[in-house]
């Protein structure tokens, strides 16, 4: 089979499995509704009927949420994973996680009385933070191998931050706090919150894809790379702020700061190969299912 058809079995497939997740989503729950139900709640709204209302004020925002996150998580996970050449790359490794559960610990416990948002505001800086760390460290220190150093400042970062983290909770007492806000949730999303994030993620993904090029060279190598004509240094760049945007922007949505690993890129390359220009298209898709795609299944009405 060529290459070619592949990707497209592989988009057509996806397209279809999420349409269905999404349907199932909407339509199953606390309280089961039919499809006649859900589609007069498009075609034949009535404000009175409560059935009408849940599906278009909670289901469908929630399930378009899990698609969006799932495709965004998909891409940055899929940009991590070229960037350093690692295929077990994660959110993690990039100091993302340690980082905002960091400025997070530090909301609860010494920032006591600040709004909702504004703990949302603070994992999210805290995300940048933890980035901008591994970014620098790997900048710093001497030597060739950009994408081990990224790694092992990661990897340094991450244990810090975590470490930081845990001693806040463990001598305030505050680990059933933290634990509830690292619990994610997408059945409070609501179209407001898509209005904001989902611009920012379609936009991101976009500029992703127009950078997978210079990221599957990357992948080859650092001395092919820039035998080829790409920046490294400024393609890591480029790509960590685009997995901050992207990443960020989705545990924002989820209204609690949650994280998860971006797996998908092996069922993607199986049927894709492993050229990153080809790998972010389905793996919107892919991602949206698999990767973070557990946001269009949620029952919690």
């Amino acid at each position: 089979m060529k290459y070619r058809n592949r990707v497209i079995i592989v988009i057509s497939g996806s397209l279809f499995v999420l349409c269905v997740a999404i349907f199932i989503s909407i339509m199953t729950g606390a309280a089961n509704l039919t499809l006649q139900v859900v589609s007069d709640s498009f075609f034949s709204f009535h404000a009175d009927d409560s059935n009408h209302l849940l599906v278009r004020d909670m289901r469908v925002p929630r399930a378009i949420s899990g698609a969006l996150i799932g495709a965004a998580l998909a891409v940055a996970g899929a940009m991590m994973q070229g960037m350093t050449r690692n295929p077990l790359a994660d959110s993690g490794l990039m100091g993302l996680s340690a980082g905002a559960g960091l400025f997070l610990a530090v909301s609860l416990i010494f920032l006591k009385g600040m709004s909702y948002s504004g703990i949302i505001g603070m994992t999210f800086l805290g995300a940048a933070f933890g980035a901008g760390s591994v970014h620098l460290i790997s900048i710093l220190v001497p030597g060739g191998n950009e994408s081990m150093k990224l790694v092992l400042a990661g990897a340094t970062v991450s244990t810090l931050f975590s470490a930081i983290s845990q001693a806040i909770a463990i001598y305030t007492n505050a680990s059933q706090s933290i634990m509830f806000w690292t619990m994610g949730n997408a059945s409070g999303v609501t179209w407001s919150q898509l209005r904001i994030g989902g611009p920012v993620i379609a936009a991101s993904i976009v500029a992703g894809i127009g950078l997978s090029k210079r990221i599957s060279i990357l992948n080859m190598g650092e001395e092919t790379a820039r035998g080829l004509g790409v920046n490294t240094g400024q393609t890591r760049r480029l790509g960590t702020i685009l997995v901050v945007l992207l990443s960020g922007t989705s545990f924002c949505s989820l209204r609690k700061y949650y994280f998860c690993r971006n797996d998908d890129s092996s069922f993607c390359e199986i049927f894709g190969g492993t050229g990153l220009s080809a790998h972010y298209p389905h793996q919107r898709l892919t991602g949206s299912r698999f990767g973070g795609g557990g946001g269009c299944v949620f029952k919690d009405d």
